[in-house]
């Protein structure tokens, strides 16, 4: 079919940005990685030096990993962040090692090129849900538990400004006749 020859050559032709948005996905993953190796190591076994420094007046009203953490410099995060931080990393991972066909949308005879083009740009904006939502784990903002919406789909309509610039191209087959140039207006930049 001389669209596939067509679909290869675009996908190498923007090789160059996917693969700058690929890098950036996996440095973002490496920053949870890192964090995650810090934040969700298992607790030392025995006391503290915080615990034997405060002693028997501490027990029971102190915590002593809380109170070392004030002057260790540590933060202590919820387990519950935590595990956002770990989902928003298998998105990161996931988005980092797709192939080249995660780039690449195709219209059905009749469908939507509007609705393919968002639900694709949606699925690779999940990498920037998971940035978002790491952002708030390791600044230690409030996160409710479950709150990784963003980690299902983000569509292009709430990317700021540099999620815009670094976002990856598109290659979208269509057929002829529903090729209307019009639904991708909110998607042209520049």
């Amino acid at each position: 079919m001389p669209s596939d020859e067509r679909v290869g050559e675009a996908l190498r032709a923007l090789a160059a940005p996917r693969e700058a948005f690929r890098s950036a996905v996996a440095a973002a993953a490496e920053q949870v990685r890192a964090f995650l190796a810090v934040h969700a190591a298992p607790a030392p076994s025995g006391p503290s030096r915080a615990a034997e420094e405060l002693g028997v007046f501490a027990a029971g009203r102190v915590d002593a990993a809380r109170f070392e953490a004030l002057f260790s410099g540590a933060q202590v995060v919820d387990p519950a962040a935590l595990a956002l931080a770990e989902r928003a990393l298998e998105v990161l991972a996931g988005i980092a090692a797709a192939s080249d066909a995660a780039y690449l949308a195709e219209v059905s005879p009749g469908g939507s090129l509007r609705a393919v083009v968002d639900a694709a740009l949606a699925r690779t904006g999940r990498a920037f849900a998971a940035g978002h939502l790491f952002e708030r784990v390791r600044s230690g903002r409030h996160v409710p538990p479950g709150d990784d919406w963003g980690l299902h789909s983000y569509p292009p309509r709430l990317w700021n400004r540099a999620e815009r610039q670094i976002a990856p191209p598109l290659v979208v087959e269509v057929d002829g006749a529903d090729l209307q140039a019009g639904a991708l207006a909110e998607f042209v930049q520049g």
